[in-house]
């Protein structure tokens, strides 16, 4: 008989590799119900209690003197939660989960093998691409980290994914409503990862689908005096390199259904011209604004969201030292 799927795990995790120890739990009639969100209340208001606007122009920083630039980032940081983590930092929080959830599933008498996670997948450049090196391995990018399927076998199945019910709903800015179960050893690995499940699912919802979406977001950095005055040298760089495109969005519409090699090519050229044209540093701020503005309505989840993962990434790097 296979045992109960419920456990209660220690991560000694690094970045790279990783060694769980369980002990299985009691069997429980009902599924713990997960606290519901404590998100924090402290961010409104707070860049402006340092003297700076929030949302700032998408020119604002840039006209900071450094002394000014670093006490606004600073700043920026703190009212935010923290700092956002590389691609590398969130590559390794996914490789913990799963290794908990792949931990959990054994200790429940199953096999589950965890999905490959690689730092690159989780990389976007929305506006244009800046790195030359990420551009020769992935072209524009494809999907992105896909899960695997959920096992074929039905007990399998529900002690990876769970029951039904209780389930976590989230409605997002953006009017679409997404739902996720709160039991089962994957909802398990996030939560001892994360500390609070719902939280956690209620800030990622919000923060992936902003009201207006990308096309907003996109309007609003191709609108800024840095991003026109910055893309007619772009053009110009690719037209040389023999890619006549007058905007990124339009390389990428014009190689979209190209081979694998037609749009690496495409896309290295234009990293390298978004680097030596200045569109690069653009987007780079322009992209921030376009960020805070989706974001204003919803710093708490950003503080939440950012105080996890941070507090997250520490237990993983404690429990390998």
């Amino acid at each position: 008989m296979k045992r109960n799927f419920a456990s209660r795990c220690a991560a000694v995790v690094a970045l790279g590799a990783a060694a769980v120890a369980c002990t299985a739990a009691p069997p429980q009639t009902e599924p713990a119900r997960q606290p519901q969100p404590a998100l924090t209340t402290e961010a409104t208001g707070c860049l402006e209690r340092y003297g700076h606007p929030y949302p700032a122009g998408p020119d604002y920083r840039t006209s900071l003197d450094r002394d000014s630039r670093i006490r606004y980032d600073n700043a920026y940081r703190a009212c935010r939660g923290g700092r956002d983590l590389s691609a590398q930092e969130l590559a390794g929080l996914e490789r913990a989960a799963a290794t908990l959830t792949a931990r959990c599933m054994r200790e429940a008498g199953y096999t589950y093998r965890p999905p490959r996670v690689r730092a690159d997948t989780l990389r976007t450049f929305p506006y244009v691409v800046d790195d030359p090196a990420w551009a020769a391995r992935n072209g524009y990018g494809g999907k992105g980290h896909v899960r695997p399927a959920a096992p074929r076998d039905p007990a399998a199945a529900r002690a990876l994914l769970g029951a039904p019910a209780p389930a976590i709903r989230v409605t997002a800015p953006d009017g679409s409503t997404h739902t996720r179960t709160a039991t089962g050893c994957r909802a398990e690995a996030e939560a001892r990862l994360y500390g609070n499940l719902p939280a956690h699912f209620r800030a990622t919802t919000v923060l992936a689908h902003p009201q207006g979406g990308r096309e907003r977001a996109e309007r609003i950095v191709t609108g800024t005096r840095a991003w026109r005055t910055a893309l007619p040298e772009w053009a110009r760089c690719m037209a040389t390199a023999g890619h006549p495109y007058a905007s990124p969005q339009a390389a990428r519409a014009a190689v979209r259904d190209a081979s694998s090699r037609t749009r690496k090519a495409t896309a290295v050229a234009e990293a390298r011209c978004a680097r030596g044209s200045g569109l690069a540093e653009a987007a780079t701020e322009a992209g921030r604004h376009a960020r805070d503005r989706a974001e204003a309505p919803y710093l708490n989840e950003v503080v939440a969201l950012n105080r996890m993962r941070l507090e997250a990434l520490e237990r993983v790097r404690g429990a390998a030292r």
